[in-house]
């Protein structure tokens, strides 16, 4: 990937997945209480670790995780490329880049905006 380039990738986490899962990794999912979103952790993770062994040349086993203080992961054996991962329900994005790179995505709900005033404002207002 040359260096200016940002790759951005989406996945639907309800897709089931085949992949590798490190040991804390299936630690950290049977900890998850419902199904739904132990599956959607995995798949996420599955995800992830798929891509990143395809731009880093290497068998997804090989990808070791950590987190910066700020809770961002990064793979501590591949320094050389940077990513971003978010999820919101089913859906996913992974951003890939040479340089520091971030991305989010929230769904949007429907919001009863007149329970909300009733709740926070006077009637006058």
């Amino acid at each position: 990937m040359p260096l200016k380039e940002i790759h951005v990738w989406y996945a639907n986490l309800d897709c089931q997945r085949d992949g590798f899962l490190a040991p804390l990794e299936l630690v950290r999912a049977r900890n998850k209480g419902a199904i739904l979103v132990r599956k959607r952790f995995e798949n996420s993770r599955k995800i992830a670790r798929e891509l990143l062994s395809k731009y880093l040349n290497c068998s997804p086993e090989t990808i070791f995780f950590e987190k910066e203080v700020s809770g961002k992961p990064f793979v501590a054996n591949f320094p050389e490329i940077s990513f971003s991962v978010t999820h919101s329900g089913a859906v996913m994005l992974l951003a890939f880049s040479r340089k520091h790179v971030g991305v989010d995505v929230e769904l949007i709900r429907p919001v009863n905006a007149f329970s909300i005033a009733e709740k926070f404002f006077s009637a006058e207002e």
